[in-house]
């Protein structure tokens, strides 16, 4: 039996159509292939973004597992890619899309041909994890041409194309996979305590984030001041990675680092370091009710918003590795001593005093009636 040459060469790919559409295939010595409505689309979705996106999705192709294929297709593709290269996203959402021609591809015998389609790894799956949800059967369905009186021509095949979303079994107008961004953000809330302490006082920090890993860029710092104040001045409104930058912070105001307009943006992963820089002023400091001048964490994805109790480590846990808890404690010593005894006794001579006071003034009134 003659081969059919079913497409036309391997561009980028977009698995979609879930509408029909014909492909004239024939053996490749004796007709001209009919290429203009071959390709076939797949898109990807990146969800929950502001940030320009930057990274690879793959997909494998792979014959349908438990379905026994009619013959042999040759040069079919085993896998393809999405790139992101820096794509802006538009009301949060990112979208690529590439097209495949199913280059060249030769069927032994007519019949119905599946493949499956799923995306099996992410460049960079720690911010942009794979979608294992959805996956796509590709239907080529490969049959002799008929003429007028409906008799076979053995020399000419024809192939449609279908995809149907194995999640619900239905036919679809594009193999989609979307899933939203891991990227999170840090905070950090500031305190003063201390029968010596002035709560209106502002207090310098650096934001260091580290440049590795992949992290790079900026990220917005907003600063929240505490409830019926203003925030200090002085205080830089972005961080770059690699280069430390400058907040100031008094009682009660709260930091947010790469939250922007409601979205994130700080990697999933990036290490950060917060510094108290005037130290030396008579304040204790404390980062998370340990004392020091200084604090490491290392950022996880926000959708982990809840924090076990038991969680030691802290892993997996927002509270402990996003949130920074930060104390300038400044007490005096209570008086002691001579002086505390000294006001002691003050207090129980004015006491006394008051009481012989109301007592004398008593037996005064009681002596005037008598009289």
């Amino acid at each position: 039996m003659k081969k059919l040459s079913f497409a036309a060469g391997v561009a980028a790919i977009a698995l979609a159509v879930s509408t029909i559409f014909p492909v004239a295939g024939v053996f490749a010595n004796t007709a001209t292939y009919d290429g203009t409505n071959n390709q076939v689309t797949l898109r990807r979705n990146v969800t929950g973004v502001t940030n320009p996106v930057t990274n690879t999705y793959t997909y494998t192709i792979s014959p349908k597992s438990n379905y026994t294929q009619p013959g042999t297709a040759t040069t079919v593709p085993s896998s393809v890619t999405i790139a992101f290269n820096g794509v802006t996203p538009t009301s949060g959402t990112a979208t690529q899309t590439a097209v495949i021609d199913l280059a060249s591809v030769d069927f032994s015998k007519v019949g119905d041909y599946i493949y499956t389609v799923t995306e099996t790894a992410s460049s960079n799956s720690t911010n942009y994890p794979v979608d294992s949800t959805n996956s796509y059967d590709i239907q080529i369905s490969v049959r002799y041409q008929v003429d007028a009186n409906n008799v076979p021509n053995n020399n000419v095949y024809l192939a449609t194309v279908s995809i149907k979303n194995n999640t619900n079994s239905s036919k679809v107008t594009e193999a989609v996979w979307t899933s939203g961004t891991t990227y999170t953000y840090i905070e950090a809330t500031a305190t003063t305590t201390g029968n010596m302490a002035e709560k209106e006082e502002c207090f310098e920090y650096t934001i260091d984030i580290s440049a590795e890993n992949g992290v790079a860029g900026s990220f917005a710092i907003d600063i929240v001041p505490a409830t019926g104040t203003s925030a200090c001045t002085g205080s830089a409104s972005s961080v770059t990675a690699g280069t430390p930058a400058t907040i100031k912070l008094k009682h009660g105001d709260t930091v947010h680092v790469g939250y922007n307009g409601g979205a994130y943006q700080l990697p999933a992963g990036a290490k950060y370091t917060i510094t108290k820089t005037n130290s030396g002023d008579e304040y204790i400091e404390k980062f998370d009710s340990t004392n020091g001048s200084t604090t490491t964490k290392t950022a996880v994805a926000v959708s982990n918003t809840s924090c076990d109790e038991n969680n030691e480590d802290g892993e997996g846990c927002f509270s402990k590795n996003n949130v920074t808890n930060i104390e300038n404690n400044k007490q005096a010593s209570p008086l002691t001593g001579v002086i505390t005894n000294f006001w002691f006794y003050l207090m129980l001579l004015i006491i006394g005093a008051f009481g012989l006071f109301i007592f004398l003034r008593k037996k005064q009134d009681n002596e005037e009636q008598q009289a």
